[in-house]
């Protein structure tokens, strides 16, 4: 079958080419240029292939250099990045978690906070990379920090809360369980009062502790009203804190108060 086909190729080249040597001519000057056209691809591709094995060391050198430069620029805004994190990554069940609004805010912290200090950040590493990148430097950096007490333990929470402004620096107490007046914790620093309600809630915080945070603010004649929680706040929430001049932090954000 194999001896059939050649034949048969070989007879359609001399029907298009008139006779054997004009065929044999043509064939000799194919091998004339392809043989040394495949030598020198031959010869190409090995040397690009030793030089890029050769410049990978360098090439990862530079990798390594760039991401220890991006990491105390991570670890700078750890707090907030962690917050955010816990705040967007939504459960759906199941064993899913939504992490499109996560993702997003990588996204934005990378191109606005990590490549305008790090310009050579995305050339040398790329987004997908520097966003796992975040992902491990912020797990590194939870592990280091304490964490709140787990839900449903609001004396627990309260005392966590205090915990973290006694660190900072304020002098607190704590208000009796019943009778607070909205207020959980009273702080005191330079001179100032602030007045702080504390919500572990596993849902946004509504207008209610806004509220009693103001109150308490009144009834205790202090310098400024706080609500502290672990979770995001209503729309609602946000725009009478803004009208009322009532803080809305997460528990992170204390030790800067």
């Amino acid at each position: 079958m194999h001896n059939l086909v050649t034949f048969i190729v070989f007879i359609l080249f001399v029907a298009i080419f008139g006779d054997v040597g004009e065929f044999t001519r043509l064939l000799g000057g194919i091998l004339i240029i392809g043989i040394p056209a495949a030598v020198l691809f031959w010869i190409f591709t090995s040397v690009s292939s030793s030089v890029s094995l050769e410049y990978e060391p360098i090439r990862q050198a530079k990798r390594e250099a760039v991401l220890t430069r991006c990491k105390p620029v991570i670890e700078a805004y750890a707090p907030e990045l962690l917050r955010k994190r816990r705040q967007f990554l939504v459960d759906r069940g199941y064993g899913i978690k939504n992490t499109k609004r996560w993702d997003e805010e990588k996204a934005f912290f990378l191109q606005n906070v990590v490549a305008q200090q790090v310009r050579e950040a995305y050339i040398e590493i790329g987004a997908t990379d520097l966003s796992a990148y975040i992902e491990s430097v912020l797990d590194g950096f939870k592990c280091a920090t304490p964490t709140a007490p787990k839900a449903n333990s609001p004396i627990a929470y309260e005392q966590y809360c205090g915990d973290l402004l006694i660190k900072a620096g304020w002098q607190v107490s704590s208000t009796p369980c019943t009778g607070d007046q909205g207020a959980d914790i009273i702080a005191k620093k330079y001179g100032r009062v602030v007045v702080i309600q504390c919500k572990q809630y596993s849902r946004p915080v509504g207008n209610k502790a806004v509220q009693e945070a103001n109150a308490a603010r009144l009834h205790y004649g202090a310098d400024a009203a706080v609500v502290v929680s672990n979770m995001t706040y209503t729309r609602s929430a946000q725009e009478l804190a803004g009208t009322t001049n009532v803080l809305l932090l997460h528990h992170e954000q204390l030790p800067k108060l």
